[in-house]
């Protein structure tokens, strides 16, 4: 038999193996249907000559299906599940848990490493911090970050700390530390912290760690897929509707994936829209709800999406954990408006004359056409940054209920830096106040304003108005019920 694959082989096997990450709702039928079709374990005698040919017979069949259906080489590398408080994980081989919490005293603190968790993704540490209490060193900078030691040497940086405080538990800290992944195997580390808190005033902490495979902890939540995951194109599905007139265009809320907690259930997803003009740096979700069958508000709090999800150019992820199971169903994950920054840009010119000073106020009402909105420019003024040669000019702006601010710039700003520049100073802008009753609106002026180093504010000056802001009112809403709730 010859022994060695043909070139044209190889270079299949290699398309199939480079092809991108599987549709998640593709992962979740896969993996049911591999369940459902698992034959009952028998044991038969083969001999040698037969079973090489069944081996050959079955690897012929993968290649066959990986040939025609890529989806399934894709759908076996990725299944993920959910672990309260740390989040999505990516399960498999990589996938290990703290064995048990451990803890250290010092300096009459006391920190406990209550949960751990590593995947091929990341490294995840949760961690208790009893006692605390801000020292005067606090007030120097102590930029070390945390790190997590292998004994092989290998030595992973935090790529995050974030700490928060629950009211109930008086003066505990808890602080989520999260590094890149942990080499594939290792189960024994150390954390070392070179200042708890980043307060110099606690130095040199340092506390093993021991994990061990999260299989068979019971740690780990099944994720479902969803049957709304199915479009690959960010278009509305049956689960999804839209609003008239929309923006940006296609805007759709669509739910990919459940999983059943103690006490709830954590729902995710994706906003998603097709015009591909807006990014997902445009679009805030000014005002959503949760609603069970009845339109009465269910309890729920964001949590962290996967954070190995593309989201894409045009979506946005979301995870919402909702509180409780005995709930009138099904509920409704409902968008009643967002805001969206417009590509769109306007001009205007003002001349504020050869000698302006700060402090002056002009009163001019321009308008000007932006995006299909008219914004009034009512007043411009002078003002001073933070030292005497920053200066810059502030705007008082405003437009009809939709549009909730703008930013306004020098297309051709003359700097002076004759004296030297040591940079740029203030800046900002403001918005106006906005309410929450089903659609998000504008009810007042806005204002932008900018002071920089060096500018001069004399003679003739075109201005674009850019980054408008608009409110865009829905609703829209997905909905979803769990099959036995």
């Amino acid at each position: 038999m010859n022994e060695h694959v043909s070139p044209e082989f190889e270079a299949r096997l290699h398309d199939l193996l480079a092809a991108p990450d599987a549709d998640p709702a593709f992962v979740g039928r896969l993996r049911s249907q591999l369940i459902q079709r698992s034959p009952v374990k028998t044991t038969a005698r083969f001999s040698p000559r037969v079973a090489w040919g069944v081996a050959l017979a079955l690897a012929l069949l993968a290649i066959g299906l990986l040939a025609f259906s890529p989806q399934i080489a894709r759908a076996m590398r990725r299944l993920l599940g959910y672990i309260p408080n740390v989040g999505y994980v990516e399960q498999g081989p990589a996938l290990r848990v703290l064995s048990a919490p451990a803890s250290i005293q010092k300096q009459g603190l006391a920190l406990t490493l209550e949960q751990g968790v590593a995947d091929s993704q990341r490294t995840v540490l949760l961690a208790r911090i009893g006692g605390y209490t801000r020292t005067g060193a606090a007030a120097q900078t102590c930029t070390d970050m945390p790190r997590l030691e292998s004994a092989d040497g290998t030595v992973q940086k935090a790529t995050s700390v974030n700490r928060s405080q629950d009211e109930q538990s008086g003066s505990d800290i808890f602080v989520r530390y999260e590094f890149q992944p942990m080499p594939a195997g290792t189960l024994d580390v150390t954390l070392k912290i070179p200042c708890l808190l980043f307060d110099p005033g606690y130095k040199d902490w340092s506390i093993p760690l021991k994990f061990q495979a999260a299989q068979g902890t019971g740690q780990v939540i099944p994720v479902i897929e969803l049957p709304t995951a199915l479009p690959t194109e960010p278009v509305a599905t049956a689960a999804s509707t839209s609003s008239a007139e929309s923006a940006p265009a296609g805007f759709a809320v669509v739910l990919k994936s459940a999983a059943e907690l103690a006490d709830g259930y954590v729902l995710s997803g994706v906003y998603q829209w097709n015009d591909a003009r807006i990014d997902k740096s445009a679009v805030v979700i000014s005002h959503m709800s949760i609603v069970d069958a009845n339109g009465q508000d269910v309890s729920f709090q964001e949590v962290g999406t996967d954070p190995a999800a593309d989201a894409g150019p045009q979506q946005i992820p979301f995870a919402y954990q909702v509180t409780g199971k005995e709930l009138a169903w099904p509920l409704k994950v409902i968008v009643y408006s967002i805001s969206v920054v417009q590509p769109e840009q306007g001009t205007f010119q003002f001349d504020a004359g050869a000698n302006p000073q700060p402090g002056q106020t002009w009163n001019v009402n321009i308008d000007v056409p932006v995006a299909g909105h008219v914004i009034r420019v009512e007043t411009i003024g002078l003002s001073a940054g933070r030292t005497p040669t920053q200066l810059g000019f502030d705007f008082t702006m405003t437009s009809d209920p939709a549009v909730a601010g703008a930013t306004v710039t020098d297309a051709n700003p003359v700097i002076d830096c004759k004296s030297g520049c040591g940079g740029g100073g203030g800046g900002g802008g403001g918005g106006a106040d906005v309410g929450v009753s089903g659609f998000d609106q504008a009810t007042g002026p806005f204002y932008y304003g900018a002071a920089i180093e060096g500018y001069s504010p004399a003679g003739p000056k075109t201005f674009i108005i850019s980054d408008m802001s608009v409110f865009f009112k829905g609703p829209w809403q997905a909905s979803w019920q769990p099959s036995h709730p």
